[in-house]
């Protein structure tokens, strides 16, 4: 353990389990690679019953599981707000019984605003965590988000930088309080790899067929249809059958996608695979030659820069922020938002030029080891609970003092 870093935190997760993706992995990814910098780290998480008991058996790190409120599946998305309390009552019973805890991390507006009453009542400060903006989700969301963000301040927030509204939305509402910081990609595991040859023989792909590989959920902001058309573009210009696009996702338009890959007539060309763990991810990822991304709301994911740490070049949207880590023709191709020609011509480009894949694949690698990597995420991490530390040192005395007594 840094000696600088004698600090013990309580980690507020919205979910923690092995089975989904999105800002479960980062924050899943966050504790363990912070983890060993620590004293101590306790996390709180969502009880799913039977589905987390072996996870939480065999992790290294003490998960405390607590059951949220049933009112949400009974009566919807109009109790969510009473749903969460519930659930942070019961969250603030697990705190006020644990000792020598000297931060809360907690993650998501919801948990943010409820800590902020456990920190006070408690006398321990909070950071705040947020994994983008809900606005993408949907306009109540977004309300709801900067009603909260509003009303309920943290000591520091840190603001993942996706792509989205989100650093400048939070400038806004906490002002100097927050840090920006950008996801970070495990270069071991990601990295580039033999293709896996027997998905080749699953999916029936030709080892020098050209793919295209997308993660996007079938959400209408993620804009997959759009992806659809662009491919179908794309092969009505090449005229070629040795070209393929991958769909790793799903969600409620899964339906609409296929019904319109058929309309186009590439129901032969693509393959909806369905949501992946990360480690089968990876054999997706070994026979990709391209990532496309035509999300509405971000292509700064991060199923995007573990692709480039793969050296797969990036194919998305010029929107959000998209160009401070890939450039266009040097990193990648960046594209004018809902241009289907102008994608359809960039995955005509790499489909003739394995050399330009080559090169622009080698630079996006090189790119997410030097922007994207852990050491720097960490340092920015441990930063901000240090500084938090240091302004709240008299409060946090008194807390240790009284835990000792």
């Amino acid at each position: 353990m840094d000696p600088e870093c004698d600090i013990s935190v309580v980690r507020i997760a919205v979910d923690y389990y092995p089975f989904k993706g999105g800002s479960n992995i980062h924050t899943r990814d966050l504790a363990e690679k912070i983890h060993p910098h620590l004293r101590r780290q306790v996390i709180i998480a969502h009880d799913y019953g039977e589905m987390c008991s072996e996870f939480d058996e065999q992790y290294h790190i003490p998960i405390v599981r607590v059951q949220a409120g049933n009112l949400q599946k009974k009566y919807g998305i109009p109790v969510f707000p009473l749903n969460n309390l519930i659930y942070m009552i019961r969250v603030a019973g697990v705190i006020k019984n644990l000792e020598d805890i000297d931060l809360i991390h907690a993650h998501n507006i919801s948990n943010i605003g409820f800590s902020w009453f456990i920190g006070k009542m408690l006398g321990i400060p909070v950071i705040g965590m947020m994994h983008g903006t809900a606005e993408a989700n949907s306009r109540i969301s977004g309300v709801y988000e900067s009603i909260m963000a509003t009303l309920f301040k943290p000591a520091f927030a840190l603001i993942l930088d996706d792509g989205s509204v989100a650093p400048e939305k939070y400038r806004r509402l906490w002002g100097d309080r927050i840090t920006v910081v950008h996801h970070a990609i495990d270069t071991d595991m990601y990295a580039p790899a033999e293709k896996s040859t027997s998905l080749l023989e699953e999916l029936g792909i030709a080892r020098s067929d050209f793919v295209a590989l997308s993660t996007s959920s079938f959400l209408p902001v993620k804009n997959v249809d759009f992806t659809i058309d662009a491919f179908a573009s794309f092969l009505a210009t090449t005229g070629r059958e040795d070209a393929h696009l991958i769909l790793a996702g799903d969600g409620r338009d899964r339906e609409t996608i296929e019904a319109q890959a058929n309309e186009r007539g590439i129901e032969d060309a693509v393959r909806f695979v369905g949501y992946q763990t990360p480690e089968k991810l990876l054999d997706y990822l070994s026979i990709s030659d391209v990532i496309v991304g035509s999300s509405l709301y971000s292509n700064m994911n991060r199923s995007i820069q573990e692709a480039m740490a793969c050296e797969i070049p990036p194919v998305v949207f010029d929107s959000g922020g998209t160009g401070s880590v890939v450039r266009h023709r040097e990193n990648g191709i960046l594209v004018e938002p809902g241009n289907v020609g102008a994608f359809a011509e960039a995955l005509s480009l790499l489909y003739r030029d394995p050399a330009l894949r080559e090169r622009l694949g080698k630079k996006a690698r090189a790119t997410i080891l030097e922007d994207r990597n852990w050491d720097r995420r960490i340092r920015q991490e441990l930063a901000v609970y240090r500084k938090c530390m240091e302004m709240h040192r008299p409060e946090t005395t008194r807390r240790v003092r009284h835990h000792g007594s």
